[in-house]
């Protein structure tokens, strides 16, 4: 009888471990699936800085003067970029605003 006992609480024991390898089994895929979503937000948002660099050269960085930010802003490539806002961009079924508007 004591055979059957330690058999029942081996066959218990076995149980409770095969659902606990299931349970961290389904957080580890779950937290690659988060880490996969993030990656690719990531890879978006890269493209689209990519994108505005390649659109509005050169860039301003927030630290600099103010006589270089009001410098940058009257340039002829501002200048541009402000009077295409809302025309449809090349390659693309957006316009200039709607990519400011997601960036």
């Amino acid at each position: 009888m004591s055979t059957n006992i330690l058999g029942n609480l081996y066959t218990n024991i076995e149980h409770e471990r095969q659902e606990a390898l299931k349970v961290m089994v389904t957080q580890l895929i779950n937290d690659i699936k988060t880490l996969q979503s993030s990656y690719q937000k990531l890879k978006i948002k890269e493209n689209d800085c990519k994108w505005w660099q390649n659109k509005v050269l050169p860039t301003v960085n927030s630290e600099r003067s103010e006589a270089n930010i009001l410098s940058w802003k009257s340039s002829d490539d501002v200048h541009g970029c402000l009077e295409n806002l809302d025309t449809m961009m090349e390659e693309e079924e957006k316009t200039y605003l709607q990519m400011v508007a997601k960036k």
